[in-house]
């Protein structure tokens, strides 16, 4: 021990997390962790900082005074840290071990074990505090010990070697040993940190003089509070996903009990102060991001500013769009959504599967228009409940609606220079697998991880929309590596603390896996015949909140929100700091909402441009997934290598392509497919695909001729009662 009894703290924010963000970044009110453990040390010498993973980004959030070593090696364990800072402190100096992750420990703890450690008897050189017969830390050594750190493989070997040696410090808190090793840990830390701080403002005590051990604040009900705190899901919160049978949308459920009016400890918090902190590369706390979802008027230009920053420190200057013609295979579908106008039952008007005839016409024209996407949208495996298409797909020759989708797409790929984008619903990982062979991304919306939707006009008849089972499919395509396109639905009955819980879901599987290459905010629209007809729709201040919100949450994601959702003033969307306007056809209607068409591309190129952006054709793979699409080889491969130019973005490969200044190909060219299901038809082979002989029938013919004959089954559509 020094003569002056001073001890050099060593805290340790090397390791890597598993929170999605480095430990020391953790935040709890308004510190971080690192800003905590620093604070708690103000009585002993300037504390060591060691860092290694994150180091750079960890670097810029060290309070002043701190000095800072950056251990290279910091993947060989905590000794390795433990060694970079021994070798910057004194030779004779007593240091104490302390780990960042450990959030809830005061000033007044730290403070107790420094005078415990300068009183200890003789022979002793370690104090430990200690809890419930339950060490934990900090822990300090002495000087002489300081040899052992390099002989030695863990602290703890050192700790333990000789138990008379150690002076053990009774403290009356368990945050000696509550850390952030999990992001279960996590939430709880975050709980416990609020209920501290909400028992604190009931009782008026500073936060330097917590009281200890009987008055623990977590024992104790919080006047102010309804309901229970809890930190809900996120990037912050890593949900680790069981194996087996147990479902995500537990973890992605876990913490709702959240009163809107307590999501900050501090609630005079302004949510410009969040907006800094964000600005200043510190993650959004789903606490914040509700705020911000709900922020009232005067705080929203901030909002959508530091939205529209994020997304161009992502990319800069650039909004892209994929030129498509959308594909709706069949429109039968054993869902009965509240909100769909697509799906059908056999016999009603417009019920359609389309033949193979109609598939490769369709594609060939959008082709000569300059599309690169074929997107392949269809009903949920109607086969299971429907008769007459289990029949139509014995006349065709396959199996499934899924066996017949893998046909048409290697069909589109084989004979056209379009990439299929298949939105099928759900798969198993198998189909998972084959798909991607002939279609190298794969889409299917989240829509919301609340399970009351189930209950509710939305979702209540359609047992294909359970969350867990939409998020199971999006794990499986991560563990493929396959790009995948998500997203939420925004005005359907979830609340804004679903949204931000499904985007921080979507946030935590693309963390896990990077697979997920672009996210829709897409919002609700009322349609005279769907059974939410009179649900009201989301507002431009909703829509211009919830996507600013998810830049903030996605970060470095691709943000995506439909044009013609939200016509005529789809432009303002770029003030939330979307990066792609989505799939876009000068062709075919968007038949899920055939009453919205498209925009003109040419309006859309010069409203893009107005707002300061270029607009760029990408191809249905973004550009920084095609090395997933690499990896998988195949056709699928070939033909996206073929479609790219040197960037990853569409390649232009005809005059055609470019639309004269004064010349725009009509919109919407396709009319609806509907009336007619195909009688007979040959399977085109794994190797060169073949048509039917059937003469392709004409747009004008509505798809109701030459060889194609309607389904006149005496099957009902079902009938569905209309939200109250």
């Amino acid at each position: 021990m020094r003569g002056d009894g001073t001890i050099d703290p060593i805290i340790l924010a090397a390791g890597a997390s598993d929170l999605g963000f480095p430990k020391a970044l953790a935040r709890f009110g308004g510190r971080t962790a690192l800003e905590i453990a620093v604070e708690n040390c103000a009585a002993l010498e300037a504390p060591v900082v060691v860092l290694g993973s994150d180091a750079e980004r960890v670097r810029e959030f060290v309070p002043p005074g701190a000095r800072v070593v950056v251990n290279a090696n910091w993947r060989a364990g905590q000794m390795s840290s433990l060694q970079a800072a021994l070798a910057e402190i004194a030779p004779g100096a007593d240091f104490m071990l302390y780990p960042v992750d450990y959030p809830l420990l005061t000033r007044p703890v730290i403070e107790q074990l420094a005078a415990a450690f300068r009183a200890r008897l003789t022979g002793q050189a370690i104090a430990i505090p200690k809890c419930k017969n339950r060490g934990g830390h900090p822990v300090i050594f002495a000087s002489e010990l300081r040899a052992e750190f390099e002989q030695s493989q863990t602290a703890r070997e050192i700790v333990y070697r000789d138990a008379a040696r150690v002076r053990v410090v009774p403290v009356a808190t368990d945050a000696i040993w509550r850390d952030l090793d999990s992001p279960a840990a996590y939430r709880a830390r975050l709980r416990e940190y609020e209920q501290r701080i909400c028992f604190l403002k009931s009782a008026g005590v500073p936060p330097s003089r917590v009281p200890q051990g009987q008055q623990n604040p977590a024992r104790h009900a919080c006047p102010e509070r309804s309901r229970r705190v809890s930190a809900g899901p996120g990037t912050h919160l890593r949900m680790r996903v069981p194996q087996g049978r147990r479902s995500i949308a537990r973890h992605v459920s876990a913490g709702r009990a959240v009163s809107n009016k307590q999501e900050s400890p501090a609630r005079t918090v302004r949510l410009s102060s969040y907006l800094d902190e964000v600005r200043a590369g510190l993650p959004v706390t789903p606490g914040q991001a509700l705020r911000l979802i709900q922020c009232p008027d005067r705080d929203l230009p901030e909002l959508l500013a530091t939205a529209i920053r994020l997304k161009e420190q992502f990319k800069p200057g650039v909004i892209t769009y994929s030129r498509k013609v959308f594909l709706p295979l069949t429109n039968l579908c054993r869902d009965y959504c509240g909100y769909c106008i697509f799906r059908r039952d056999p016999g009603q008007p417009g019920a359609h599967t389309m033949t193979p005839d109609e598939v490769l016409r369709v594609a060939r024209e959008g082709e000569r228009l300059g599309c690169r996407e074929a997107l392949f949208s269809l009903g949920d495996k109607p086969e299971l409940i429907f008769p007459e298409m289990r029949a139509a797909l014995r006349r065709l020759g396959y199996k499934s609606t899924l066996h017949y989708l893998e046909a048409m797409c290697e069909l589109v790929l084989r004979e056209t220079g379009l990439i299929p984008h298949a939105n099928p619903g759900l798969m198993s990982p198998q189909w998972l697998r084959r798909l991607r062979a002939v279609s190298p991304s794969v889409g299917l919306m989240l829509e919301t991880t609340s399970d009351k939707l189930m209950k509710l006009a939305a979702h209540r008849g359609a047992p294909d929309k359970v969350p867990s089972l939409r998020l199971a499919v999006i794990e499986a395509a991560g563990r493929q590596a396959i790009p995948f396109t998500t997203g939420i639905l925004v005005g359907i009955g979830e609340t804004p603390r679903d949204r931000v819980d499904s985007l921080f879901a979507i946030a935590e599987m693309h963390r896990r896996y990077g697979h997920i290459q672009e996210v829709i905010v897409q919002n609700f629209r009322v349609k005279a015949e769907i059974p939410m007809s009179r649900r009201a729709e989301p507002t431009m201040g909703v829509m211009l909140r919830t996507i600013a919100v998810a830049r903030l949450i996605l970060r470095n994601m691709n943000v995506q929100a439909p044009p013609n959702l939200s016509a005529p003033n789809y432009h303002e969307l770029l003030s939330a700091g979307i990066n792609d306007w989505g799939g876009v056809s000068p062709l075919t209607p968007d038949y899920i909402n055939p009453e919205r068409p498209w925009p003109h591309l040419r309006q859309l190129e010069e409203r893009t441009r107005a707002a300061g952006f270029a607009l760029r054709q990408r191809l249905p793979v973004y550009p920084e997934f095609l090395d997933h699409v690499k990896r998988a080889g195949g056709i699928a491969f070939e033909k996206t290598r073929a479609a790219a130019d040197s960037e990853g973005y569409a390649r232009s490969t005809s005059s055609a392509e470019r639309l004269p200044a004064n010349q725009e190909p009509p919109a919407n060219q396709v009319p609806p497919l509907e009336g007619a299901i195909p009688s007979e038809g040959a399977r085109p082979s794994r190797g060169t695909p073949a048509l039917p002989n059937a003469t392709v029938p004409s747009a004008a013919s509505r798809f109701g001729s030459s060889g194609i004959q309607p389904i006149t089954a005496n099957r009902q559509p079902r009938t569905v009662n209309r939200e109250p």
